[in-house]
This record gives C-alpha cells, sequence and structure tokens, in this order.
C-alpha cells in the first residue's frame, strides 16, 4: 500500500476489533464469539471458492517467503 493511502475503517467494524483485542489482551475466551467467527468465515470461504474458485498459492507464498 502507497504511504500517502487512506483507509477507511466501517466504525462497527472497528468498534468489534477494539472489543476483541481488549478481550484477547485480558486472554478472556468467548467460546460463541469465537464459534461465531469460524461459521461467518466458513461462509466468507464457500462464497470466495464459488467466485474464483480454488485458491493454490500456500506454496508459493512459503517459497516466495523463504527465498527472501
Amino acid at each position: 500500500m502507497a504511504d500517502n493511502a487512506s483507509v477507511s475503517i466501517d466504525r462497527f467494524i472497528m468498534s468489534e476489533l477494539h472489543e476483541v483485542a481488549e478481550r484477547a489482551g485480558k486472554k478472556v475466551r468467548d467460546r460463541d464469539a469465537m464459534r461465531s467467527a469460524c461459521s461467518q468465515l466458513d461462509v466468507a470461504r464457500e462464497e470466495l471458492r464459488k467466485r474464483v474458485g480454488t485458491l493454490d498459492i500456500a506454496v508459493d507464498l512459503i517459497r516466495f517467503g523463504r527465498d527472501q
């Protein structure tokens, strides 16, 4: 990302991130929140797979990191 780039994050999302960071800092594990996050990630992953197909980039990323 360019140095002068501006990123706008929705206030609701920023609020959620702040709450999660607070809980993580206190080492509090909210099992319901963890289940909900996993479920949301599963849905997002499936939507992405349907849109663009299977992304096979792990090996390339590992090689890139290793060779740097």
